[in-house]
């Protein structure tokens, strides 16, 4: 909605609330417990794709003023990719808004509509059914790259040679850190699964955090994410709205993350590079809060 609608912040903060409450919509009655017990077995979505297609088609029938408007576009302003997985093959899958030289199982990204790149990034399982897009099926990117920011620089660095001379800030946002609930299931393998993702996204902080001289970037990284108080927030709980709101708030008060805010503010440069500024905004995980 930021890079490829080019939508207001307050506009996307709008737009995901109403798509929030939209979405999840269950496909089975409360009262239906085995038919519930099934699709958790199985790791099928327990909410309705088709209402979470119908908003992203109407968020980009508003903003791009077609709802099945490409995600490529050429010679853009903002590029922009969005992480998923193939489903057969367990493997991390960029969908990008440029060209490369990437394409996947002959499928070119050229061809993927906006509403398809954020289905395929927001088909957590147990919440929403996989989505085929062509002859491929995607899966929430969230069990691939919990936290893409090195995705990010490696983007950069197949598109310029002097990547870090353009980089002015690179910035990663994450959803909070996790304390993952029991499962009331035998679904061992997917906790244990969802446990390491929330491993690997703070593994890959520290790692780019000690490394950012190395990747060039040395003084220019920051990082947000909020320490305490979205442990029990889940992907599906937005009515938990004000709790999240006031985590947040409580965590920008912090004096450590008022001090790294204006570092932010002081390293950022009023000029405009072809790399300004790099988001990285990662998806929630299923059970519990990805980091």
């Amino acid at each position: 909605m930021l890079g490829r609608l080019r939508m207001g912040v307050t506009e996307c903060i709008d737009k995901y609330l109403q798509l929030s409450a939209s979405a999840f919509t269950r496909k089975r009655n409360k009262i239906n417990i085995m038919g519930k017990g099934k699709d958790l077995w199985t790791m099928h979505g327990k909410y309705r794709s088709e209402s979470l297609v119908e908003e992203f088609r109407a968020a980009a029938s508003e903003a791009a003023g077609d709802a099945d408007a490409l995600l490529f576009e050429p010679g853009g302003l903002c590029r922009v990719f969005v992480c998923t997985q193939s489903k057969a093959l367990n493997t991390p899958v960029l969908l990008r808004s440029y060209t490369t030289a990437d394409s996947v199982d002959g499928l070119s990204t050229t061809d993927v509509k906006i509403w398809e790149a954020a289905r395929a990034t927001s088909a957590a399982s147990t919440f929403f059914d996989p989505i085929r897009i062509g002859c491929q099926e995607f899966v929430d990117g969230a069990t691939g790259w919990n936290n893409p920011v090195e995705a990010v620089l490696a983007e950069a660095n197949s598109i310029w040679k002097d990547t870090p001379s353009r980089i002015q800030c690179l910035v990663s946002i994450g959803t909070g850190k996790s304390q993952f609930r029991d499962f009331r299931s035998n679904l061992i393998e997917m906790k244990r699964t969802l446990v390491a993702l929330a491993t690997e996204a703070e593994e890959t902080e520290q790692r780019v955090y000690r490394n950012q001289k190395n990747f060039g970037v040395g003084g220019r990284y920051f990082r947000f994410n909020v320490d305490r108080g979205l442990e029990d927030v889940v992907l599906d709980e937005y009515e938990k709205r004000g709790d999240i709101v006031t985590a947040t708030e409580a965590y920008l008060d912090d004096p450590r993350v008022h001090a790294l805010v204006t570092d932010f503010l002081q390293a950022k440069s009023p000029s405009v590079s072809d790399l300004a500024l790099a988001c990285v905004f990662h998806a929630a995980s299923d059970v519990g809060r990805g980091g």
